[in-house]
């Protein structure tokens, strides 16, 4: 499983939670280029319908072209995450919780 995470950039304090606990944290911009596959993508948003470009443009690939899911080199979608109002603690222990549940669902 992949130990990157794509993070909105005013995290800064989550961001330092997670390169702590060993994560290698890129932002949204990094996470859209080719050869980046995070596992997850961390942002903040009141807005209901928000999620990141990251992961739309995933999402939009496989409908397109009827996937199942996964990416042309065959890995997992990203999970995306909304971290509003959340501790950075909280914010890594819901993180690690979702990853979890991925993982045991693949």
């Amino acid at each position: 499983m992949s130990r990157i995470i794509a993070v909105q950039s005013d995290l800064a304090r989550t961001v330092t939670l997670l390169q702590q606990k060993g994560y290698k944290v890129i932002d949204m911009y990094e996470a859209q280029k080719p050869g980046a596959s995070p596992a997850a993508c961390l942002y903040t948003s009141y807005h209901p319908d928000r999620n990141s470009g990251y992961h739309n443009g995933r999402d939009l690939w496989d409908i397109q072209l009827g996937g199942s899911g996964a990416s042309p080199e065959g890995l997992v979608s990203a999970i995306s995450l909304n971290i509003t109002g959340m501790s950075p603690e909280a914010a890594v222990a819901a993180l690690e919780y979702q990853l979890c549940l991925h993982r045991g669902s693949r």
